[in-house]
């Protein structure tokens, strides 16, 4: 079975939960960036939720590229996870969204 996912980019840059946190973190209202690249041939639905925040969907030909863009009104941690459906073929990736107080100044 192959994979859905080719990769997951927040803010620009390659997810990776081995990464420094820093890397993706973002202030309050300020703007969260999120690409799946996408492999495979078809038609996907791809779904993005975050905890207490909601989900939004939408559908993709494969091979292809969905994104969304997530602001958030309070400091603090909140979990995500994108799922991408194509036919019985399901593939999932968990996010962390770190939203800071105020930018970090230095």
């Amino acid at each position: 079975m192959n994979r859905l996912i080719r990769s997951v980019q927040i803010n620009g840059v390659e997810f990776n939960t081995n990464r420094d946190p820093q890397f993706y973190r973002r202030s309050v209202n300020e703007p969260f960036s999120i690409q799946l690249f996408l492999t495979g041939t078809g038609r996907a639905d791809a779904t993005l939720e975050i905890a207490g925040e909601g989900e939004d969907a939408k559908s993709v030909e494969l091979p292809g590229r969905v994104a969304w863009e997530a602001r958030f009104e309070s400091a603090g941690t909140r979990v995500g996870r994108v799922t991408v459906t194509c036919g019985e073929q399901s593939e999932h990736r968990d996010l962390r969204f770190d939203v800071e107080a105020h930018a970090w100044v230095g």
